[in-house]
């Protein structure tokens, strides 16, 4: 008579071609197997030791992982920046570009393929056109709302852009006024008792701009005034 290595119970039917005749059933096998085998990996991101089969070791193409999440934050870190083989590749060089400079998110609002942008370093290449846009116009808004990086002036990420008339795809300047998070969220929450009247653009100094804009067509960058 034969007993499990692993649970200790009688062993009635084995089918050798699935676990070791050792063993009752497969998931005694596989938890003996967990408890006694020797590790070989060692988790660059936890540091859990485990064990891996050679054979599966052999196809690892960067460092061995416990898990897929594991695995997922090292190919994070494996592409970023200079480790990405789309890396400083802009445009039609970008395998990821599909050739649509203007697209439609879900919510609503329009995206615009900015290689160039700050934010692109957060892993998006498009950038909500409003943002774009009140920032292509930043002198017709208050200073503070904006800071320098690396030379591009970018609104700060504490401040959204709210549509006055609700038309999500009027990126008009005349149309964009910039909120707090909060003051957003509450004008949106209740229209009409509540009012913002700060983060307007000056449209007297629009005026003058769409002036210089006609007397210079290639002056400035591109975007919607």
């Amino acid at each position: 008579m034969n007993y499990c290595k692993y649970c200790g119970n009688e062993i009635k039917y084995v089918d050798t071609s699935k676990f070791p005749k050792d063993f009752c059933c497969f998931y005694c096998y596989e938890q003996w197997r967990r408890d006694n085998v020797i590790p070989n990996c060692i988790c660059p991101i936890c540091g859990k030791k485990f064990y891996l089969k050679p054979y599966r070791l052999s196809r690892v193409k960067h460092q061995p992982t416990c898990s897929r999440e594991c695995s997922d934050k090292l190919k994070g870190e494996y592409y970023k920046g200079q480790g990405n083989p789309q890396y400083g590749l802009l445009g039609d060089k970008n395998a990821s570009f599909d050739g649509e400079i203007y697209k439609e998110s879900t919510f609503g609002y329009i995206l615009e393929y900015c290689p160039n942008h700050p934010d692109v370093r957060k892993g998006w290449v498009r950038i909500w056109q409003h943002r774009l846009v009140v920032e292509r116009n930043h002198e017709l808004y208050d200073d503070t709302y904006f800071e320098d990086i690396d030379g591009y002036i970018h609104l700060k990420s504490e401040y959204e852009v709210h549509h006055i008339n609700q038309n999500k795809k009027d990126n008009r300047v005349e149309n964009l006024q910039i909120l707090s998070k909060s003051d957003h969220m509450k004008l949106h929450q209740s229209q009409k008792s509540f009012s913002v009247s700060t983060g307007l653009p000056d449209l007297s100094k629009l005026a003058s701009k769409k002036k210089e804009k006609l007397g210079n067509p290639d002056q400035g960058n591109p975007g919607v005034v």
